[in-house]
């Protein structure tokens, strides 16, 4: 795990409109969508190698969340299929 205990955002990011296209790819509502990815950013920050969702336990944030783990999963698949995520990463 990394030393920093924070990472930043930018204005406008819960409502950002690549969610929406998330969303409409994924079939899932946007809140959903916003709500996964601040999951993966939050998680990739604080993996040895930054920006890996390598690892990311769906089933635990599908719990958590009280979201499906099927939900979770195609907003991952949409952000994966658009280049959002790239070889377990962000890219973008």
């Amino acid at each position: 795990m990394s030393g920093i205990s924070w990472w930043r955002s930018w204005h406008g990011a819960p409502m950002d409109h690549k969610w929406a296209v998330i969303s409409a790819r994924s079939g899932v509502k946007p809140g959903i969508v916003s709500a996964v990815a601040w999951a993966l950013l939050d998680y990739a920050s604080q993996q040895e190698d930054r920006g890996s969702v390598e690892g990311f336990d769906i089933e635990e944030y599908a719990v958590f969340s009280g979201f499906s783990e099927s939900e979770v999963m195609a907003v991952i698949s949409a952000m994966t299929d658009k280049g959002i995520i790239k070889d377990g990463r962000f890219a973008k």
